[in-house]
């Protein structure tokens, strides 16, 4: 799958197969090809991780159970009214612990929160410079 990683395509595979969004991103994972990564919170707290195959064993992410970080996007829609309208440069180290690409890596985040339940779906998108 070489399409972008967004809600929008998130939303019609999760319709289409009538599964939840987070499975629906889970699969994408397994067959897309670029350097992506999301991070599943409820109320600030990190309960699902997953990376597509490029990424496995070349960057950690934050350990589930581990708060956002409070400078993340995530954090700013989960606490405010704000709605992201796509990925926004963000300092890896707001969600990546440790990089093994053998480089230097740029970060993109896209968050969307539903702040009645307290839960957040971040995509990451990583670029190798």
């Amino acid at each position: 799958m070489s399409s972008p990683f967004d809600f929008d395509t998130i939303k019609a595979i999760s319709n289409a197969f009538m599964v939840s969004k987070l499975v629906a991103v889970f699969r994408i994972l397994d067959f897309h090809l670029g350097n992506y990564a999301v991070i599943g919170s409820k109320h600030g707290v990190i309960t699902h991780l997953g990376m597509s195959k490029n990424l496995v064993g070349k960057i950690n992410l934050m350990k589930l159970g581990a708060s956002i970080h409070n400078k993340s996007f995530a954090n700013e829609c989960l606490l405010s009214n704000f709605r992201m309208n796509g990925y926004s440069s963000i300092d890896p180290k707001t969600w990546i612990t440790r990089n093994k690409l053998g480089s230097a890596i740029t970060l993109k985040e896209y968050s969307r929160a539903d702040k009645l339940s307290g839960s957040v779906l971040t995509l990451l998108k990583v670029d190798c410079l």
